[in-house]
């Protein structure tokens, strides 16, 4: 059903083209299949049908690079005086960077970016009403889908104040209305606060409700981080431009198919590294069916587990858990075990342990150390 736009729509973007929304390195002023990745980003924009006015937010001191890299697109350029601060989901998400919901409190991929007063002050003046909240590095944004959003946003503006697809992070966006920005602002809050359910007030999934844009399953499902924010998904986009001539037309489902046979190839280093680092016994594990017998070769050495992170840094995403069977807090040189990760380049670090050795000395260490998740193990019995 076409519903006519009667409404101001604005897509708002910030680039910021030293850091990146996860806190790497930025690329969005790199070229990626020959275009830099904001153009690329904003040129998929520029392919929607909807009437649709476009405002890129920078550092002021980026403006004359901002307004060089978008220089012939349609769009506006602002030049921000005060830094927009990475998002605090981002922790929470580390280790679920490449689903649209995933990691602790059940944030979502929309929680990754950051609003601030001036932007907010920028779409006042602009007097937009519907905001389509598009990454900088969303390369592959299926333009049709944006369209199909802001249908849907129409259809259920008088009940929602938001709509969203749940697809891969990339492919899509989250639709605002500007008043629901400005609300969740003030209460310092973002959208994956009121999609994550509350026991106090329980209520169906809103992937179930009018506010959800339905999408193909193979959209929904896919596993995989379509920006161009990380080594990673860079080197997969990379490979994509370069096999089809006409990468900037790929509609989703193409964009979805090509990312999972490169993926298949499995020349990538993993995403996710489990290394066990003691044999002492966890509690974690006493009544596990499983369980081998304790072997005697104690603690992994420094040196050992230094060779077993070799490559790591080839990649900006890779997280890395302490675990196994053993316990890890028992290593009597765990402090240096996660410089040595860190140094190495891992993203993100998890400790599984059973508790027993959290004494005040160990607690103290973890907080003064660069750990993002401490996952300790209750005995339900």
């Amino acid at each position: 059903m076409i519903i006519e736009n009667t409404v101001n729509t604005v897509a708002l973007i910030y680039a910021d083209l030293e850091q990146g929304p996860l806190g790497l390195r930025s690329r969005q002023a790199d070229p990626l299949g020959g275009i830099p990745v904001l153009r690329r980003t904003l040129n998929r924009l520029a392919q929607v049908a909807r009437p649709l006015q476009t405002i890129v937010c920078c550092p002021e001191s980026q403006l004359g690079a901002v307004e060089q890299l978008t220089q012939g697109i349609p769009s506006q350029t602002v030049g921000l005086k005060h830094s927009v601060p990475i998002s605090p989901a981002v922790r929470y998400r580390k280790w679920a960077i490449s689903s649209w919901r995933g990691g602790m409190r059940e944030a979502t991929f929309f929680d990754e970016q950051s609003f601030t007063g001036e932007m907010i002050q920028c779409l006042q003046q602009e007097q937009a009403q519907v905001i389509l909240a598009v990454p900088a590095e969303a390369v592959f944004i299926d333009p049709v889908l944006v369209d199909g959003l802001i249908d849907t946003y129409l259809e259920a503006m008088d009940e929602m104040r938001f709509t969203f697809a749940h697809t891969a992070p990339g492919l899509s966006c989250c639709v605002y209305r500007r008043d629901l920005l400005e609300d969740m602002l003030g209460a310092g809050i973002s959208v994956g606060h009121i999609l994550q359910y509350n026991p106090d007030a329980p209520r169906g999934d809103y992937i179930n409700q009018g506010c959800t844009y339905r999408t193909p399953s193979l959209l929904n499902h896919c596993r995989f981080r379509f920006l161009a924010d990380n080594q990673r998904s860079w080197e997969v986009l990379q490979r994509f431009c370069d096999g089809l001539e006409h990468a900037d037309q790929a509609t989703a489902e193409e964009v979805v198919r090509g990312v999972e046979r490169i993926l298949g190839d499995g020349l990538f280093f993993p995403e996710e590294l489990e290394i066990e680092i003691t044999n002492e016994p966890s509690l974690r594990y006493q009544d596990y069916p499983h369980r081998r017998p304790p072997r005697s070769n104690g603690p992994i050495s420094t040196n050992l587990f230094e060779q077993m992170l070799a490559g790591a840094d080839s990649h900006d995403d890779v997280r890395l858990t302490l675990g196994g069977i053993g316990e890890p807090l028992a290593h009597p040189d765990l402090p240096e075990l996660l410089s040595i990760a860190r140094h190495r380049g891992i993203y993100a670090i998890n400790i599984e342990t059973d508790g027993l050795k959290l004494h005040d000395e160990m607690a103290d260490a973890l907080l003064k150390s660069s750990v993002d998740v401490l996952s300790v193990y209750l005995d339900a019995n």
